[in-house]
């Protein structure tokens, strides 16, 4: 039987009554909210691994490392964004330069084919091997 999902009051009053964390009040409710307990508390709960916890005293500690976490990815992700594109334009380009096809429609298609053609292979094995 699945357990029921805590509610964002009980959520506070776990970090509060069980870890220790001065929360409260409807401004750390919304913070909490915002963030999202599991990406935002549960996330940030320990470093590397489970032995190696943090001890946070107060709500702001916890907030304090959301908003570094989100100001590093805010700063990285258009970077990160142009070498995917840039690596995916380029491993395309290489994959079609080395079949030799210069329509990427064309080669869409004979690479469905080529995947059908294989899929059915296996099942025909797969249907052989359940027989004997």
């Amino acid at each position: 039987m699945q357990k029921k999902p805590k509610s964002i009051n009980a959520l506070m009053g776990y970090m509060r009554d069980v870890k220790g964390i001065n929360i409260k009040g409807s401004n750390d409710k919304k913070k909490l909210r915002y963030m999202g307990y599991f990406h935002g508390y549960k996330g940030y709960r320990y470093h590397n691994n489970p032995a190696n916890t943090y001890t946070f005293n107060s709500f702001d500690e916890v907030q304090a490392i959301y908003d570094f976490d989100m100001a590093m990815k805010t700063m990285f992700y258009p970077e990160i964004m142009f070498l995917e594109t840039t690596f995916k334009n380029y491993v395309l380009e290489v994959i079609l330069d080395e079949v030799k096809v210069k329509d990427l429609q064309i080669f869409m298609q004979n690479y469905l084919r080529i995947i059908n053609h294989f899929l059915l292979g296996v099942t025909t094995i797969r249907k052989q091997l359940i027989k004997e």
